[in-house]
């Protein structure tokens, strides 16, 4: 589950680019996320969605995140890397409410320019 700061539980919906996955793609896309959440907390308290697989990790060639960036590419969209980060964080944040082995806490933070949102494991 994904909570907000207050302890409220959030939900997500499912995407496009997800729905037009194969069942194994899916599969690949959940495992590839959990671990990408688990490496970043054995590492902090706490992480950032685009500080894990955005900016310098944003080249996802040979990742299951690649079917995402492919989705749109494929759409002919005019950014295709920003419609596959806003649906990659989407997914995160789906993964997250989905988990059933662990919960997890939206808290707020601000790097340089704007605001951002950090998420660490929510303990009761």
């Amino acid at each position: 589950m994904l909570y907000d700061e207050s302890g409220k539980c959030l939900q997500t919906n499912k995407l496009s680019s997800f729905e037009s996955l194969s069942e194994t793609q899916k599969g690949e896309v959940f495992n590839h996320i959990r671990s990408l959440i688990q490496g970043a907390l054995s590492y902090s308290p706490d992480f950032c969605i685009s500080r894990v697989c955005g900016g310098k990790f944003s080249n996802w060639a040979h990742t299951p995140l690649d079917y995402i960036y492919q989705y749109h590419k494929n759409r002919n969209v005019l950014s295709p890397e920003n419609e596959a980060g806003k649906d990659v964080g989407r997914l995160f944040k789906y993964v997250m409410v989905n988990d059933k082995y662990r919960n997890y806490q939206m808290i707020s933070d601000t790097n340089d320019y704007h605001p951002v949102n950090h998420y660490k494991l929510y303990e009761k």
